[in-house]
């Protein structure tokens, strides 16, 4: 992937069933968060206009979703993060203890050097992309 372009839209045709319900799943209003990223205890919101992309190295994973931190003491302009919907979760949620469970194996099994997303930054966002889903 280049740094330079963002992956391509999703056209909601092409959105298979598995992902819907989970992108419906995701969107219902409560806050989300990226389960073995930095900032982990830091909520994210969807974007207004919350927009689904392909993701760009894999045909197989899920869509990429656009969220941003939900900060409003930061002056700074909102970051937009595409990040897999097989990566993102609720708090307490029976329906997203997998994503929690997985992340919490990976940050065990990885070096401490090591983290469990790679950051691809763009002119219109960050990529957060899961190590197990970078090309060998």
């Amino acid at each position: 992937m280049s740094t330079r372009t963002m992956p391509p839209l999703v056209l909601a045709s092409e959105v298979g069933r598995y992902a819907r319900s989970r992108l419906d799943h995701l969107t219902d209003g409560r806050p989300l968060y990226i389960p073995g990223f930095g900032a982990e205890a830091d909520p994210v919101v969807t974007t207004a206009h919350a927009s689904l992309y392909r993701h760009p190295y894999s045909v197989s994973q899920l869509p990429l979703l656009t969220v941003h931190y939900e900060t409003m003491l930061d002056p700074a302009p909102v970051t937009t993060l595409l990040v897999s919907l097989a990566h993102l979760a609720h708090h307490d949620c029976p329906a997203c203890v997998s994503t929690w469970t997985e992340a919490e194996r990976c940050a065990h099994e990885l070096p401490a050097a090591i983290t469990q997303f790679h950051v691809v930054e763009t002119p219109a966002a960050v990529v957060l992309l899961h190590y197990e889903d970078l090309p060998s």
